[in-house]
């Protein structure tokens, strides 16, 4: 009976130490069994991408979900707030048994156009390639369709596609189309040379930027988007202050780019951090509290020297310091409007106008 005991003791023991040592992240299992050299970064919430848990601040202004009603007996064109415009043949949705769907429908359109919506939105940018190689995603603009009839959730129908007229705001780049799959992670559909892109119509004219389209096909509802991806970046790393005694325990980090449109988002705790961004770019460091306050960097001018926020810092793993950063008060001004959500945020909205061809 002692000899049992023993045993199990043992075994609690080896399992404890592994646990301690051994850490399951977005990364693969991080050994950190020798701590005199490895100091764990705060790790990465381990949740669909399409399903990130957002703290108050990136969450009080968070991407519309459009409401469109169509009749599913004919083919419908519908336009989103933000030019998104989709092509639905008729009879295209099933539903979770297969059988079509008839009647009205509701098509639920959430547009992630500009920086400030990727920044609320809250989905990951991660792409494993064929050799299983961890990539992030220089990004070109999302969105996620949703079909219901009722509270009965619907589904593409087999070889029914919808027809995406997606207005081009980096006209010239060379994005792929990606979709998250039902695990949860992106995968990629087509790259640049298979569809179309449309430049706007000559003589078209506007009191805004006239833009074109990219004409893409969806295959399925849930999230679809342009990118294109990279597999080195660099790393910053910053302490946050708190002047106001007014930041809680638990932090939401984002860095999300200027000159560029990318987004890297984690968790972690403690006053310092270290996240990723792409080299030689401009980009900006947001973190919010589970109180609902906030810190905001200047711009950030990166270098291009390689680094990676999950790996210990040393010569051949480059962190760039940057500011220190304080924690402050959402106005209610600004927790009442997008619009001063928005200039509070000093992040510009989009303005343009989409030429759609005929």
């Amino acid at each position: 009976m002692k000899l049992a005991s023993l045993i199990l003791l043992l075994s609690c023991e080896l399992f404890s130490q592994n646990m301690i040592n051994n850490k399951i992240t977005e990364h693969g299992i991080l050994n950190y069994a020798d701590r005199a050299t490895i100091i764990a970064q705060g790790e990465i919430k381990k949740e669909r991408m399409d399903n990130q848990r957002m703290l108050p601040a990136f969450s009080i202004h968070q991407p519309e979900k459009e409401t469109l009603t169509i009749n599913l007996d004919e083919t419908s064109v519908i336009t989103g707030k933000k030019g998104v415009r989709l092509t639905i043949p008729a009879n295209s949705f099933v539903f979770s048994n297969y059988v079509y769907a008839y009647g009205n429908a509701t098509i639920y359109l959430t547009e992630i156009i500009d920086d400030f919506d990727y920044l609320t939105a809250g989905v990951n940018h991660i792409f494993y390639d064929k050799y299983n190689r961890f990539n992030y995603l220089f990004l070109g603009g999302m969105i996620k369709i949703e079909a219901f009839q009722g509270n009965n959730r619907l589904r593409l129908a087999a070889k029914k596609i919808i027809m995406i007229d997606f207005p081009d705001l980096q006209p010239g780049k060379k994005f792929n189309w990606y979709s998250i799959d039902d695990s949860g992670t992106w995968q990629l559909k087509d790259n640049f040379a298979n569809y179309e892109v449309f430049e706007p119509e000559k003589g078209f004219k506007s009191d805004k930027r006239v833009v074109g389209v990219r004409r893409v096909n969806a295959t399925s509802s849930g999230y679809w988007g342009f990118a294109l991806q990279e597999i080195e970046t660099t790393s910053l790393k910053g302490e946050w202050l708190d002047p106001g005694s007014i930041a809680g325990k638990n932090f939401q980090i984002a860095c999300l780019g200027k000159n560029h449109r990318s987004y890297f988002m984690k968790w972690f705790s403690g006053k310092e951090y270290a996240i990723n961004a792409f080299q030689n770019k401009v980009s900006r460091v947001f973190i919010a509290d589970e109180n609902g306050n906030i810190a905001m960097s200047n711009d950030i001018q990166t270098t291009n020297k390689l680094g990676y926020d999950y790996l210990p810092e040393s010569t051949d793993n480059f962190r760039q310091q940057v500011e220190k950063i304080s924690f402050q008060k959402i106005p209610d001004s600004a927790k009442n409007d997008l619009d001063k959500f928005r200039e509070f945020l000093g992040l510009k909205k989009e303005l343009y106008t989409v030429s759609y061809p005929k």
